[in-house]
């Protein structure tokens, strides 16, 4: 894994990673308004399992966000802010979609003091959604994802490394208005440990969410999602979390959702809203 210290430490590539990526929001939601009329829009948030469909060729969906943690120690907590969480999706060819994820810029405002306070832009990452095959009676609609980060982030945020990840999601229609969608996979985190030296850890990941169809405009979904440490040398984290959808127009969703942690390790609350735009149709 080679590491990329060029981007992590130049602000002017920082600052225009920041304009380019508000740019972007701004041009999709004037030009949203000219969609044309179609199937309603199927995103990947607010919950933590990716959907198992791709988005059309030439359709770019636009799915942003503000999302906030509270992890509370013994020692005091942690209050973790990241805008504009955003994922950009690109339909390539049928079948297949191209994916751009940036984390956003992020504020930590521990407990102890003002001074331990810090800020600044995370990590990206580049990937894809491939989908494998339809729903068939009781065997489930499926695709492939996998990606790569970027350490593109400053010191206090980025991975420093180039690390892979993949996932297979799975989908299953129960009912005219209940759904189920899951996914396994794992990804790699590393940081770190002295100077000029890093530690990468794998994790194996799943998520299960129930979805509903309150109505034409309105969804809802309770989830289970979690991360377990492939060499068993850290707690699990497990989580919980529900939410609602609203849809404006069939290409303009808005999303609410909140969570908790199961697990010790895990965050103890989660809140996240956000907006998802699909242009055109």
């Amino acid at each position: 894994m080679s590491t990329i210290p060029v981007f992590r430490n130049d602000k002017l590539f920082r600052v225009s990673f920041q304009v380019i990526t508000f740019v972007v929001i701004l041009t999709v939601g004037l030009l949203s308004s000219q969609a044309a009329e179609g199937n309603e829009i199927v995103t990947d948030r607010p919950d933590q399992t990716e959907s198992s469909s791709s988005v059309k060729p030439g359709v770019v969906q636009l799915e942003v966000g503000w999302g906030y943690t509270f992890d509370k120690s013994t020692t005091g907590f942690v209050r973790t802010n990241e805008f504009p969480q955003t994922l950009v999706r690109i339909g390539a060819v049928d079948g297949f979609e191209i994916r751009l994820i940036w984390n956003g810029q992020i504020w930590e405002n521990p407990s102890r003091s003002k001074d331990d306070s810090f800020n600044g832009i995370g990590d990206a990452a580049v990937g894809g959604k491939l989908e494998l095959w339809p729903e068939k009676g009781s065997r489930p609609e499926a695709a492939l994802l996998f990606g790569f980060s970027l350490p593109v982030g400053d010191n206090q945020f980025t991975s420093g490394k180039i690390n892979p990840s993949a996932r297979m999601s799975f989908a299953n229609k129960l009912t005219d208005i209940l759904s189920l969608g899951y996914n396994f996979g794992f990804t790699s985190v590393s940081m770190e440990t002295l100077p000029g030296q890093s530690q990468t850890d794998y994790y194996g990941q799943y998520t299960i969410a129930l979805g509903a169809s309150l109505s034409d405009k309105i969804g809802a979904f309770v989830e289970l999602f979690g991360d377990i440490r492939i060499d068993d040398s850290d707690l699990p984290q497990h989580s919980a979390d529900g939410g609602l959808t609203f849809l404006v127009k069939e290409n303009i969703q808005f999303d609410l959702a909140g969570g908790f942690g199961i697990s010790s390790s895990s965050s103890d609350w989660i809140l996240l809203s956000g907006i998802s735009i699909r242009f055109p149709d």
